[in-house]
């Protein structure tokens, strides 16, 4: 028992056991991170996942946003809905007809860029909305 206690930290610590990051709302359970530092979903399947990036200059929150959203626009092929201040950054939410929406919420400190992504089927991510607003709000960046 104890041996098997000290091998699941020991994967939890070198990534091979996604974990849960904190104030993840209950119905989301950790899956496979990818490129991500966390990755969760919903049995809906409405997935969220941060990432973080090192600044290359002196990129400002307005400047990353403007970025965000025509990547999401140009590349992507998502209708912007509409954008919201948060305590320290942006959450822009995007459509793609009735098929799928994301919400992308920026944050931009000293040293890195943060992007928190959250998108799935359009009726699971409104179902999931409120919840993930709701976590992200509370995210220190």
């Amino acid at each position: 028992m104890k041996r098997t206690a000290i091998l699941l930290l020991t994967l939890a610590a070198c990534g091979g056991i996604p974990m849960k990051p904190d104030g993840c709302p209950a119905e989301f359970v950790a899956v496979d991170r990818g490129p991500y530092e966390w990755r969760v979903m919903s049995a809906r399947g409405t997935v969220v996942a941060r990432r973080e990036f090192r600044k290359q200059r002196d990129e400002t929150l307005d400047f990353v946003a403007t970025v965000t959203r025509r990547e999401f626009e140009e590349a992507r092929g998502y209708a912007f809905v509409k954008e919201e201040q948060l305590v320290n950054g942006t959450a822009m939410l995007f459509s793609a007809g009735d098929a799928a929406s994301y919400l992308v919420a920026v944050f931009v400190t000293d040293a890195a860029i943060i992007t928190v992504e959250a998108g799935g089927p359009k009726e699971a991510f409104e179902t999931d909305e409120a919840a993930i607003r709701a976590w992200i709000a509370k995210m220190k960046p």
